[in-house]
């Protein structure tokens, strides 16, 4: 159990008091609107796809979910960070491999956009904040949001993409 000065349920006087292992503590979210497109052979931060939290105490878990509308005109991958570590990913079998948290993303030609998700249990270990964000990298242009074949045309649409960390008290 985590130690708060809190409120009262009647929510007018101060009192001492914890938070139960399992209780959500805080809640950060950014959401993306627009779209966002790029080309990095190398893992990239997705503009506007990240949140900062500050936990208030440093064995906090902090839950992680995202959910991305996205597509790529070639081999692609995204993967969820913490700061600069990448953390949600599955270990390759190869050198050749790509760990990433999202899978092959791969749409060559087409309008379709791929909603991808993920809930992840992080322990970050800190009381300090941090950034919990979004990369893309791979062989080709990446779309978030959008197709490949965005226009300004009735059958085309934009999606939106959310990243969201709640605090988790243990």
């Amino acid at each position: 159990m985590s130690g708060i000065i809190g409120v009262s349920p009647d929510m007018r006087s101060g009192v001492v008091g914890v938070f139960p292992d399992g209780q959500v503590i805080q809640v950060q979210s950014t959401t993306l609107t627009t779209g966002y497109t790029a080309t990095n052979s190398s893992f990239t931060d997705i503009t506007g796809l990240s949140v900062v939290i500050t936990p208030k105490f440093s064995n906090s878990k902090v839950l992680v979910l995202v959910s991305m509308c996205i597509t790529a005109s070639n081999d692609h991958h995204a993967r969820i960070v913490r700061d600069s570590t990448a953390i949600a990913v599955g270990t390759g079998q190869a050198s050749s491999q790509v760990s990433n948290t999202f899978g092959y993303i791969y749409n060559s030609g087409t309008a379709f956009v791929e909603t991808r998700s993920m809930n992840f249990l992080d322990s970050p270990a800190t009381a300090s904040a941090t950034t919990y964000k979004v990369q893309a990298g791979g062989s080709a242009s990446v779309y978030v949001n959008m197709s490949s074949l965005d226009s300004d045309t009735a059958n085309r649409g934009r999606q939106v993409s959310t990243i969201t960390v709640m605090e988790v008290a243990q």
